[in-house]
């Protein structure tokens, strides 16, 4: 009896692992988890953990943001007085807003996420981490993203930084 019952909880088991790989293998990622990819990836196409070659920087961001953002994405930075609208500027203000920068660092925690049909909306908190010499700077700001779908991918279509205290 003991014997059958462990066969019983072997064959339990090796059929829920088999589900489990199955699903592993075959489910899809969510747009929600697809969008938090993008964010991701964003973190890493900007960073940097030493002084880039600023030709350099710039080719790189560029490859890295045209399957990130779409071809008309407008970034809006107030407190800055800046608006970047099109890839090219927007990577033409990645590059001058970190050229005097030992490291940057950018990550981002979403707070909100709303997916409807081929679009989303987000907020988020962005926070920095910049060296310029030997002195690191810590900032936070919040930021109303847009997203849209196309050809089954998720891009960055607009940025809305808000100024810091206006969260």
């Amino acid at each position: 009896m003991n014997l059958l019952r462990s066969r019983a909880v072997l064959g339990a088991a090796a059929f829920l692992g088999l589900g489990l790989i199955g699903y592993a293998l075959f489910s899809q990622p969510t747009d929600e988890e697809r969008i938090h990819e993008v964010l991701n990836e964003l973190e890493d196409a900007v960073g940097f953990q030493s002084p880039p070659n600023p030709l350099a920087h710039a080719a790189t961001v560029r490859r890295r943001l045209a399957d990130l953002v779409s071809a008309d994405v407008v970034v809006d930075l107030p407190e800055r007085g800046m608006v970047a609208r099109g890839r090219d500027d927007v990577v033409r203000l990645a590059v001058a807003g970190t050229s005097r920068m030992q490291r940057f660092d950018v990550a981002f925690s979403v707070e909100r996420l709303d997916v409807i049909g081929d679009s989303a909306t987000a907020s988020v908190d962005v926070a920095t981490e910049a060296s310029v010499g030997s002195d690191p700077r810590i900032s936070s700001r919040r930021a109303d993203l847009e997203f849209v779908k196309t050809d089954g991918d998720w891009r960055l279509a607009s940025a809305h930084v808000l100024p810091q205290g206006d969260e």
